[in-house]
């Protein structure tokens, strides 16, 4: 009997605890790919992988130099837009799949097309920010591009360079068509922590101070998108401090945000973890081992208590006759 239980308690844990290790290879894309929400390149797969870990390794699929602009520069621009910033792209691939789970584009240089008010006056501007001396990302990411976002999360430590001190801008876009141009335009983006829907795509945004010799670490987490079809677009908006006390409103966001703005990434973690079901042990395991355990015990001292109640009658029969 004790040893079917052990049995059935390691088949249990077994069953539900363990993880499959993978290996995650980079893949390279065309140097042409760019990653826009109004891309025809959008991924799909009809695999879905379950409680999978792993993770990647960053590569450059295209770099290209541009030159250095002063601090925090402030210039008028004309109705054309700011001009076009260089980009450095990477994705990352997922053994088990041939389509990309992330890609992420970065710039050399922040430019940045703008409303700014402030004391009642607009101020249509192009800002150029140079980028941070050190990034780190981490997170999770689900185990196939059409699993549910409802895990997926992004941590990201950002140290300031310089005297200059920094609001970090992290949006999350799920890349979506509406109408068949692109994301659409949102209408204000306010320089403070907003967390919103917005009709078919979720979009998550924090800002942070982030002051020089100081590092903060940013968590979000990305909670069930509507569809899940679509690769994952990461943006990262550093904005000066000095529109603190301001409204910005972007113009054309869904043009000029998705070219990310000048990072230097030193390391790009992500870990597969099956949106579905939890990693590791999930919680019922240990309970269930815990009750078999204690109904055990318990059995035990049944079987004792009964033995001794048979050896007392025992000893009383023999002590009467």
């Amino acid at each position: 009997m004790m040893f079917r239980i052990c049995l059935l308690s390691l088949f249990i844990a077994t069953t539900f605890g363990l993880q499959d290790n993978l290996t995650v290879v980079p893949v390279s894309l065309p140097s042409s790919t760019t990653f826009a929400p109004n891309s025809t390149t959008h991924a799909s797969s009809t695999q879905t992988q379950t409680t999978d870990i792993a993770s990647f390794t960053m590569f450059p699929l295209r770099s290209t130099s541009a030159t250095t602009v002063p601090h925090s520069t402030v210039k008028p621009t004309s109705t054309h837009g700011p001009p076009t910033p260089q980009q450095m792209c990477y994705s990352f691939n997922y053994t088990k799949s041939n389509n990309p789970c992330v890609k992420l584009c970065v710039t050399k240089q922040i430019f940045l097309l703008s409303n700014f008010t402030k004391n009642n006056k607009s101020y249509n501007s192009s800002v150029v920010i140079p980028g941070p001396s050190e990034v780190t990302i981490s997170g999770m990411c689900p185990a196939s591009i059409n699993s549910n976002f409802d895990r997926s999360a992004l941590n990201l430590k950002w140290a300031g360079k310089g005297d200059n001190k920094y609001e970090l801008n992290i949006t999350f876009l799920l890349n979506q068509k509406e109408n068949g141009d692109g994301i659409r335009s949102l209408d204000k983006w306010y320089l403070e922590s907003v967390t919103y829907l917005y009709q078919n795509m979720s979009v998550i945004t924090y800002t942070r101070n982030i002051t020089k010799h100081r590092a903060k670490t940013i968590t979000s987490d990305i909670r069930r998108a509507s569809t899940c079809d679509k690769p994952l677009v990461i943006i990262l908006n550093p904005e000066p401090n000095k529109y603190e006390n301001g409204t910005m409103t972007w113009l054309n966001i869904s043009t000029y945000t998705l070219q990310p703005f000048a990072l230097n990434l030193t390391h790009f973690d992500f870990k597969f973890v099956d949106s579905c079901e939890p990693s590791g042990i999930p919680l019922f395991v240990p309970i269930i081992v815990a009750g078999i355990l204690a109904g055990f015990v318990l059995i035990l001292l049944i079987l004792y208590a009964i033995g001794r109640f048979r050896m007392k009658r025992k000893g009383e029969y023999e002590r009467l006759t």
